[in-house]
């Protein structure tokens, strides 16, 4: 859920409940500024009667005030989740939850999930060195049996996060996560489809993150950053998960952004395989990737003598995931500059790309 009039850090949050259908009882959890609590509640009438709109009276819990509709007729929960702190409220989500939980999800299996370099919400809030310009990536398991849906990735300052729900029914995957600490969160809706160049879509993610003593970006995004998510089912048979992959040597890995002064590629050159990954490298020697051929994750390291800002030739950690469908197939990533010693804004984030 979120608030859509104002969307920061503290209206953006996730909901889950189990309602008891003849008794109409509810029980659930909030995740809401940094705070996972359990909330319950009862819906006052007419929860067995298809059609009809039942409510639950304003309630506290754990610290949480919540007004709640369960509408039989849409087989969703409407309503408000407010947190109170000495009598005031500090943080607010709109819920809209449909039903979720599907015994048998019409396109189970993995998922490898590219998002776009992330832009300001309040645009012109940010200068182009106040935040990341590579771009993020997540993997996601869709269970066969329970429709269980648990995602893991990494965003293009190097935050990793991780969110567990169940698929809704309406085929959407409610994606959210708090960060430690209290240092951010990120929230969306991803969409399973069918699209001749992709399974999976997910538009306008909110990324949030407050100022933190990170080693990059420490002044943090507080009025948000957006993304957006586009996924590709992965391949189970080893001869079309290789297809799928589609990196070979030849292909142009281009560097932009954070980082980097102006755009630079290189081409990889030579490449050796393993049980379960490939690498390669560029003719320069600078950068060297290597494959998962089990996931399509990328790990690697760029010298980073000529980039900006760098005296000495460090190395630049690479991170990244390919999707493809159709046959075409392309890596979606992030470089970080060398780790600076001190958390003084110099640390920056650049794109990656690796096109056939």
């Amino acid at each position: 859920g979120s608030n859509p009039a104002s969307d920061t850090q503290a209206n953006s949050g996730l909901f889950t409940a189990t309602v008891t259908q003849d008794a109409g009882a509810f029980t659930g959890r909030v995740m809401l500024d940094g705070v996972s609590a359990a909330i319950a509640g009862t819906f006052d009438s007419g929860v067995h009667n298809g059609g009809v709109h039942s409510f639950s009276s304003p309630a506290v819990s754990s610290g949480f005030v919540h007004s709640l509709t369960l509408d039989i007729g849409s087989d969703q929960i409407h309503g408000t989740i407010t947190k109170m702190r000495r009598g005031k409220p500090v943080a607010y989500i709109a819920i809209d939850a449909p039903h979720a939980g599907i015994a048998s999800p019409a396109h189970p299996g993995s998922y490898n999930v590219a998002f776009s370099a992330p832009v300001p919400t309040a645009h012109g809030s940010l200068a182009a060195d106040e935040y990341p310009a590579g771009e993020g990536f997540a993997t996601l398991v869709l269970a066969p049996s329970t429709g269980a849906a648990t995602v893991t990735g990494s965003l293009a300052d190097g935050t990793a996060f991780t969110s567990s729900v169940l698929l809704c029914r309406n085929g959407s995957v409610p994606v959210y996560s708090s960060f430690t600490a209290r240092t951010g969160s990120l929230w969306g809706i991803w969409d399973l489809n069918d699209l001749p160049g992709s399974d999976l879509a997910g538009q306008a993610m909110q990324w949030f993150r407050s100022p933190n003593h990170a080693q990059y970006y420490p002044e943090g995004y507080g009025a948000g950053l957006t993304v957006e998510a586009t996924g590709t089912k992965r391949p189970t048979a080893v001869s079309d998960l290789l297809i799928w992959l589609g990196l070979t040597a030849g292909d142009s890995v281009d560097f932009s952004g954070g980082p980097f002064s102006s755009p630079a590629n290189y081409v990889l050159s030579t490449a050796s395989t393993a049980a379960t990954s490939s690498s390669y490298t560029t003719a320069n020697k600078l950068t060297k990737l290597t494959l998962s051929t089990t996931t399509g994750l990328i790990t690697g390291e760029h010298t980073a003598a000529r980039m900006a800002n760098n005296k000495h030739p460090e190395l630049s950690k690479i991170n990244g995931i390919i999707i493809g469908k159709g046959g075409t197939a392309t890596a979606h990533g992030y470089i970080l500059s060398p780790q600076p010693a001190h958390t003084d804004g110099t640390g920056l984030g650049g794109r990656v790309q690796v096109n056939p």
